[in-house]
């Protein structure tokens, strides 16, 4: 019995379409390491255990191609998409829009302003680009403490321009110090929690 749900069943699907297909060109995305960093950070047994199955689902797919009679005419790439980076803070922003009545509703339109955030990054999003209600999500940024404000740095228009950024955003936040930024609305701004995560800006 096959599991899709995990690397081991991504891998004898592979397998079995390269034993039966032998396709010209082939691409498999192996994704519980990713999931397993994201939860617990970039150590610990359980990121070692995916590391062993992922390989083992290489080892899958390699014997495929031999099984196949194929081995002497195939390339095999393995590679990772991403770095990843230890986290033990969220900052969810958009809570701080919230309280300012700048959103109602992230689920269906209902803002003026809106952070999109991917783990080490946030993008702000301001409803017609309006300049008054992006000055004052800057300020209210400006206004945190110091212990919450380390935790990321902002990046201007002009920084993302630089890297072909979406120009509709306003600016952009990087997390710093641990951090990574999430996506509810309500409740704590800051929450402590360990795992890992990826998106920061280049440095």
């Amino acid at each position: 019995k096959i599991n899709i749900g995990d690397d081991i069943g991504v891998a004898k699907i592979a397998a079995w379409v390269i034993k039966n297909k032998q396709p010209n060109l082939m691409t498999i995305h192996m994704f519980n390491l990713d999931h397993k960093e994201h939860e617990f950070g970039r150590e610990g047994p359980e990121v070692q255990q995916a590391v062993t199955l992922a390989d083992s689902s290489v080892g899958i797919i390699w014997n495929a191609v031999k099984d196949a009679g194929l081995a002497d005419s195939t390339l095999l790439i393995v590679l990772g998409d991403h770095g990843f980076y230890d986290t033990d803070k969220v900052l969810n922003l958009n809570v701080l829009l919230a309280e300012a009545g700048l959103l109602r509703n992230a689920h269906n339109g209902d803002w003026d302003a809106r952070f999109q955030t991917v783990g080490g990054g946030a993008f702000l999003y301001v409803r017609n680009n309006n300049r008054k209600i992006a000055n004052r999500v800057a300020a209210i940024l400006k206004s945190l403490p110091a212990n919450q404000k380390n935790y990321f740095r902002i990046v201007d228009h002009a920084e993302m321009k630089k890297i072909g950024a979406d120009p509709n955003v306003v600016f952009a936040l990087s997390a710093l110090n641990g951090a990574s930024f999430g996506s509810a609305y309500k409740g704590a701004f800051m929450i402590n929690k360990k795992g890992g995560t990826h998106g920061h800006f280049p440095d």
